[in-house]
Parts: C-alpha cells; structure tokens; sequence
C-alpha cells in the first residue's frame, strides 16, 4: 500500500457559511451609510475563528467525498473506503484539512 498526504492551504475559507453570519467591518473601511447607521457584513464564507467555520468545512469536506465514491465509516466519521474498479480498497483519514489517503500501489 502507499499513503499520501494532502494539506488543504486556507481549507476553512474554501467552505460556503449555511447561516446568516454578520461581522463588525474594519474601521478603516467606511462603515456608516449616508444616515450615519452603522454598517456590518455579511459573510458568504467562512472565516477562522467563527463558530460554523468547521461545521461547514467538515460538512463540504464529506459531500465532496461522498460525491467522489466513498462511503463514511461508520466507526469513525472522519474515515472514508472505497473499492476500487479492481475491488481493492482505497481508505482516506480526514483530520481538520490534512487527508490522507491510503491505497495499493
């Protein structure tokens, strides 16, 4: 068998937020409106340090496997298996944005 490791760089910012997610925005951007009210942001991806950032990427990070062939175990949720086209089979171990995958060589 051979392993391979994959780092997904910036993996949180790659997920999209489900829920309405506003931030203060910088002072240097101009913040009020022509009112003088207050603007904030809406966040359309997640950022680190929000509390849905990891939720949203564990959530993308397990469609995308599964629309890719592989099942979830049910052991561990962060382990996914496949067969191979020849019946061997292909393991993968997520852990935060680090993969990795495990097959015959």
């Amino acid at each position: 068998y051979e392993v391979h490791h994959v780092d997904v760089a910036s993996a949180y910012l790659q997920s999209n937020v489900k829920e309405d997610v506003y931030i203060e925005l910088p002072e240097r951007v101009d913040n009020v409106d022509a009112e003088g009210q207050p603007l904030v942001g809406k966040l359309n991806r997640a950022l680190y340090g929000i509390a849905q950032a990891s939720k949203s990427w564990y959530t993308e990070s397990c469609d995308k496997m599964t629309k890719g062939g592989y099942t979830r175990s049910r052991a561990d949720p962060c382990i996914f298996h496949k067969a191979l086209p020849d019946g061997r089979p292909m393991v993968c171990v997520e852990y935060v944005d680090d993969y990795l995958f495990i097959a015959p060589g």
